[in-house]
């Protein structure tokens, strides 16, 4: 006949005892047979866990939920947990702020100064296809009709010779954009050069805040890339402005808006950005095979996109740099050049 058997389940399953177990511990004390048999060390005697509660003799008598509970009862035996104080807190928050203060403002003007370099690159690639597709389709610019000079002062001209300048500039601009414009997906366009009303008339500084001319937005592609102005030096495409084949036959310079907002305030060589026409395409303002221009210093990195410098058409020769470099660091430090250093940091 099977002996039956008496189950305690201290803390595990498999902990089981028969009578017979039982019996042959009598000697012990119960207390301490028990310690042996569980696996929680702590109830054996001599352990390190000196907060907890002893076993009581008639611990057999007690639900083991409850045996269990007792364990916790000493505030002692439960560690208390870390908190940080409202102090604490707030002085972090504190630091936090004036950290984050410092370094936004940094950060956002780098990352604006990045979507512009983009940008510029896009308006550069979108507008000299449509040129290089209108000078294959109608033949080089110096060839297409309408093109006139552009004069460089108008304070000692009559009326008549005024007149006649806004008329050379309308006929540029018209026949000019006649050319690119089926290459070319407009939101706006104004066919008028001199309608305010269309393109706006906002106020332009240069690259270190000389107030320049006024602008317009005469016209804004679906890229969000505007045409400013286009200045003809040279209808027949012979100006020579450095030593490259694109600089030997220049033909005038084109003015783009990376940001056309409608917006005054706008600075040469930070939203407004020039190129040169050339018999061959469109080419950057600023490199170093810059080197001669009639009347006036050309247009070179050092002279005409520095900000310790003062003129109206400092920020000209900012456009290579940025193409090139794809920074704007010239807007923070007057110390780089092509050939030296070329970011501030």
């Amino acid at each position: 006949m099977l002996e039956p058997q008496a189950t305690l389940t201290p803390c595990h399953p498999e902990h089981t005892f028969s009578l017979a177990q039982r019996k042959s511990k009598q000697k012990e004390s119960e207390t301490g047979w028990l310690a042996k048999q569980l696996c929680h060390p702590e109830f054996i005697s001599g352990s390190n866990h000196r907060n907890i509660i002893p076993l009581p003799k008639n611990i057999n008598n007690i639900p083991f939920a409850s045996r269990t509970a007792q364990r916790h009862v000493k505030g002692n035996y439960v560690p208390r947990k870390a908190a940080f104080t409202l102090a604490e807190v707030l002085i972090t928050l504190t630091i936090i702020g004036v950290v984050a203060a410092m370094t936004l403002p940094t950060l956002i003007q780098n990352q604006q100064e990045k979507e512009k370099v983009v940008r510029l690159k896009k308006a550069y690639s979108v507008l000299n296809s449509a040129i290089q597709r209108a000078i294959t389709e109608d033949g080089p610019i110096s060839s297409w009709s309408g093109l006139v000079a552009s004069q460089v002062s108008e304070e000692d001209m009559t009326d008549e010779e005024k007149e006649e300048v806004v008329t050379g500039r309308q006929s540029s601009w018209s026949n000019f954009m006649s050319h690119i414009k089926p290459y070319l997906n407009f939101v706006k366009y104004c066919e008028n050069y001199s309608d305010t009303t269309c393109g706006g008339d906002y106020t332009r500084f240069s690259l270190d805040g000389t107030d320049f001319a006024n602008t317009s937005e005469r016209a804004v592609l679906a890229d969000g890339i505007g045409i400013s102005s286009i200045w003809i030096s040279s209808p027949s495409c012979k100006a020579i402005f450095g030593t490259s084949k694109q600089l030997q036959k220049v033909c005038g310079e084109i003015f783009i808006d990376i940001k056309p907002n409608g917006k005054n305030g706008k600075r040469t060589g930070d939203t407004i950005f020039v190129f040169y026409l050339t018999e061959y395409g469109l080419y950057p303002v600023g490199t170093t095979m810059e080197n001669a221009r009639v009347g006036e210093a050309p247009y070179t990195f050092e002279n005409a996109c520095n900000i310790s410098k003062r003129g109206i058409h400092n920020g000209y020769g900012c456009t290579a740099w940025v193409l090139q470099n794809e920074n704007m660091d010239y807007k923070k430090c007057s110390d780089l050049s092509w050939g030296g250093k070329t970011k501030c940091k």
